[in-house]
């Protein structure tokens, strides 16, 4: 069964490539975080670098909603900046071997 934050088609724009080193206090691989569909494709399309705004254009809801899904997964993940969610989803793909 594949990680829960296994997005596969997470891309980290190539100018934040070294940017993605994993902060220590970032939750550890072992655990289970588990994100909602809903949760998982903007994770996915924030990591491939759109803007709430683009997203909601691309899901058709309100870049409001995308903000108030934002917070949650922040907060299931306990970071506050996109980059760390990249870095999370990176090192999850990592984690399961997910390359898309």
């Amino acid at each position: 069964m594949a990680h829960p934050l296994a997005l596969r088609s997470a891309a980290l724009p190539p100018q934040l490539m070294d940017r993605a080193a994993v902060p220590h206090d970032l939750p550890a691989p072992e655990c289970a975080i588990h994100l909602s569909h809903r949760e998982e494709e903007i994770a996915r399309l924030t990591v491939q670098g759109f803007s709430n705004k683009e997203i909601g254009q691309r899901l058709r809801i309100s870049h409001w909603t995308v903000a108030t899904h934002l917070r949650r997964i922040f907060t299931k993940l306990e970071i506050t900046r996109r980059i760390e969610l990249c870095a999370v989803v990176l090192a999850a793909d990592g984690r399961t071997g997910s390359r898309d």
